[in-house]
């Protein structure tokens, strides 16, 4: 399943957790990078939607989130916070770049449907029913429907693989719907084992990558580790 580029940056580890559970019932992946210079390291270059906890904002918070807008370049923020703002607060965040705000008491389901709206508006085009899927760079192709991977050799043709496990193929798959965009261990284990995420151990999925990019050769240095959040597959920087 793909996950798509919605982020969670909340200084309440219960908050950002109740979030995640929220959104995953409803079949919506998560990141949850550890701060805000974290996301924004992680997001460079994507499209998507963060919700932003206020108190994760260095003052000036409303000059903070500007700036933080600036470097997202597509994303919509949400700003969040645990006590209610008062009107004029809210009025100047939104002047500042927010794109709406959401207090951390917001009734579950209303929470879930704005998320998804958001998310609609975000990401009109998503790649999650495609059957084949190409890398950007056009040299690798995965087709799910039929369980293949095909790599492109030195001579222009296409080269079947079959050394991938299940497992790696899950993964290949979740990174070439989304190239850039940075998924947090959460997130890879439950492509791994949908629905099940909680019997797989973390430190697998480091073992998982490892063993995928070995498999890919060159190509493999393409999966990059993401400080504070996890793996992306990026075939520039």
């Amino acid at each position: 399943m793909a996950t798509p580029p919605l982020w969670i940056v909340n200084s309440e580890a219960l908050v950002a957790q109740r979030w995640e559970r929220l959104l995953s019932e409803e079949g919506v992946g998560a990141c949850k990078p550890s701060d805000l210079a974290a996301f924004l390291a992680g997001s460079k270059g994507e499209t998507g939607l963060a919700l932003i906890d206020i108190a994760c904002l260095a003052a000036p918070r409303d000059k903070t989130l500007a700036s933080a807008k600036a470097q997202s370049g597509g994303f919509s923020f949400i700003l969040t916070s645990g006590p209610e703002l008062s009107n004029d607060e809210i009025i100047s965040m939104l002047e500042a770049g927010a794109d709406d705000y959401f207090s951390h008491s917001l009734h579950p389901n209303l929470f879930t449907a704005k998320v998804k709206a958001h998310l609609r508006r975000a990401l009109p085009k998503t790649p999650q029913n495609q059957s084949v899927l190409k890398a950007p760079g056009g040299d690798l192709k995965l087709d799910r429907a039929k369980r293949e991977l095909w790599a492109r050799g030195a001579e222009g043709r296409w080269e079947k693989r079959n050394d991938l496990t299940p497992t790696e193929f899950l993964l290949l798959a979740l990174f070439l719907e989304r190239p850039g965009v940075a998924f947090d261990r959460e997130a890879l284990m439950g492509a791994m084992k949908p629905g099940e995420p909680d019997s797989i151990w973390p430190g697998t999925v480091d073992k998982h990558i490892e063993s995928l990019r070995r498999k890919l050769g060159k190509r493999g240095a393409r999966i990059k580790a993401i400080y504070g959040v996890g793996y992306a597959y990026r075939e520039k920087g």
